[in-house]
């Protein structure tokens, strides 16, 4: 559904304090763009945050695009602006980071990199992607952080690690590491998709769906009954996210046979 006035975008997008405080500030820092015919960049973006901005019916004479270092970035920046302006990458307001730390002795993950950024007060808007390898990461941050990383940010848990600019053509993709769950349901349903991928009974996914804590595809849905198809994306808050990877065909008993991938 496309919407042309901000408050019935607001309204109908079912979304929880965090996203929704995101959203408002993404439409109004559209606004400011049409109606100063400028070039406006927003912090990062949760996916969950930009498919809403795709209802969002803006003048004709302005472009939103997202950007976020690499193609298959997750989290993004939106860029406003007017049709006949273009944007070089020198303009952009984030940056790619490489940080270094001891292969032989560190067991670095995502969490444990976003975790000692955050404990620097960092907010969580100014980083984009974090991108894990062994003896280094790259991130994508706000430009605004990177002197503020340099003086403050010397391990990642107890490991040193030195810090450095990388041009965005030098970003190292990493995939999404997951678990795999080979299992029955008796239907494709999101409230029986959710109680195998967690672990949870039917009932604490009902009301977990009910409570808007549940997202399909970025989207919050509050239809227990929601039939899922292969690659849909589901994420529950305070559970994490998984994957419906396949759907199999049937058991004898008439059960569907599936695979979940579990994101670690």
């Amino acid at each position: 559904m496309k919407f042309h006035l901000k408050d019935n975008l607001i309204n109908n997008s079912k979304l929880l304090d965090d996203d929704l405080d995101s959203l408002v500030k993404v439409l109004n820092i559209i606004e400011r763009a049409t109606k100063y015919y400028s070039i406006e960049y927003t912090s990062f973006l949760s996916p969950s945050t930009y498919v809403l901005i795709n209802d969002f019916v803006i003048d004709s004479n302005f472009l939103i695009t997202y950007f976020g270092g690499i193609d298959r970035a997750e989290r993004k920046i939106a860029i406003i602006r007017p049709k006949y302006e273009s944007v070089g990458y020198d303009e952009i307001p984030i940056m790619a980071i490489e940080i270094k730390y001891s292969e032989k002795f560190a067991n670095i993950n995502h969490r444990d990199v976003l975790g000692s950024l955050m404990s620097l007060g960092i907010k969580r808007e100014t980083i984009g992607d974090i991108y894990v390898h062994e003896g280094f990461c790259h991130i994508l941050i706000k430009k605004t952080i990177f002197e503020y990383l340099i003086l403050n940010l010397k391990k990642i848990g107890k490991n040193p690690i030195s810090i450095k600019e990388i041009k965005f053509d030098k970003i190292e993709y990493k995939e999404i590491d997951y678990n795999l769950i080979n299992t029955t349901v008796g239907s494709n349903r999101l409230d029986s998709i959710i109680s195998k991928g967690f672990n949870i009974d039917r009932n604490s996914s009902k009301k977990k769906i009910k409570m808007l804590m549940v997202k399909v595809n970025h989207k919050v849905v509050e239809n227990a009954h929601l039939t899922l198809n292969e690659n849909d994306l589901i994420s529950v808050k305070g559970e994490g996210r998984i994957i419906l990877f396949k759907i199999n065909g049937n058991t004898k008993k008439d059960r569907l046979k599936i695979v979940i991938k579990k994101i670690i």
